[in-house]
């Protein structure tokens, strides 16, 4: 079953116009494809939050204050204050370069 809408390729192929299956269903097909791309999104949506609900609610409340406190710092580390040192001695007392 032809699904250009020719039998036959016995005809003037320059009056034959599109060449391609389902000539006619342009916008059905984008709209399919549209909702198709919309409802995958939302499935994504749904999944991911629910993913993310339960990485949340797997911390009790003291576990989840312990886990953030190790990442906490009074200071600004070391190596930052080196790399700023760094770049006021690299820019500000630089020789000249040829």
């Amino acid at each position: 079953m032809p699904t250009i809408g020719y039998e036959s390729w016995a005809v003037d192929l320059g009056t034959v116009g599109a060449v391609y299956p389902f000539q006619g269903w342009e916008v059905a097909m984008t709209v399919l494809g549209v909702l198709f791309w919309l409802g995958w999104h939302r499935m994504q949506f749904d999944a991911e939050s629910k993913e993310l609900e339960d990485a949340v609610n797997s911390f009790k409340g003291s576990e989840a204050t312990q886990a953030i406190d190790r990442y906490k710092s009074p200071r600004v580390p070391r190596h930052k204050r080196a790399v700023k040192q760094f770049a006021v001695r690299y820019f500000f007392c630089a020789p000249d370069l040829p």
